[in-house]
């Protein structure tokens, strides 16, 4: 508990799911996420840990948006995104984090 009465390792806001931690990779592309107006919700996923990795994010489409699979320096971490918009807040992010695609 941080001395604000939040949980460290979670992401607040009206768009976040508070289900769950959020690894600091995961929470600089949820950050950028929830500035897009046609973002409805972003929902954490499941960490995986895994071997030394680069900074990186991957698209899957669902239904209603994205599951992106963010790479940090010892974990993935799965970011369900619900949009009105799901091309446009794709290539906005591929925008943002271009150098990181995968």
């Amino acid at each position: 508990m941080m001395g604000n009465g939040k949980r460290s390792g979670c992401i607040h806001g009206s768009k976040f799911c508070r289900h769950t931690t959020v690894t600091e990779p995961a929470r600089r592309v949820a950050e950028v996420l929830n500035k897009f107006p046609e973002v409805t919700k972003i929902a954490n996923g499941a960490i995986s840990g895994k071997g030394p990795s680069q900074f990186g994010i991957k698209f899957f489409q669902i239904h209603g948006g994205w599951m992106i699979k963010v790479f940090g320096a010892h974990a993935v971490q799965k970011l369900h995104v619900y949009t009105d918009n799901a091309q446009n807040t794709r290539m906005k992010l591929e925008k943002e984090f271009s150098a990181n695609l995968r």
